[in-house]
């Protein structure tokens, strides 16, 4: 069963998606748009890697801070609850797959392009995720 629930956030980084690293060993890509949201519902991350200057950096709200909380929508959207009630949330993409999840022990789970249930693999199922 996927969950991010207990995971803490080492690091996050920026290319041409965004990648967060957690502890235990797993990693986290976001593809496509993403939000973050405070517990009262204010906008603190609107994030489209493909719109430049989109302000990354608000991105370390949720550095250091532990997954209480994650979701698998049916569409495909992602949502991960932090403490200090920060939320994130990534929907599908039509065009790509809006994030992926690598755990070291071979499971990742991918976004659907265009939406519909992830695809999950198991333990050493599917190929092999990156850096692991």
């Amino acid at each position: 069963m996927f969950s991010l629930e207990g995971l803490l956030v080492r690091e996050v980084a920026f290319d041409f998606r965004v990648m967060i690293r957690f502890i235990p060993d797993a990693e986290l890509y976001l593809n496509g748009p993403v939000t973050i949201r405070s517990a009262d519902g204010q906008l603190m991350v609107d994030h489209d890697p493909a719109a430049f200057g989109t302000g990354p950096s608000a991105f370390v709200r949720v550095f250091n801070r532990r997954v209480v909380r994650s979701e698998l929508a049916g569409d495909g959207t992602l949502t991960v609850e932090f403490e200090d009630d920060y939320t994130l949330v990534t929907p599908p993409h039509d065009d790509y797959e809006a994030w992926e999840y690598w755990h070291t022990d071979g499971s990742s789970v991918y976004a659907r392009v265009g939406g519909g249930e992830p695809t999950i693999f198991g333990p050493r199922d599917g190929p092999p995720g990156p850096d692991v």
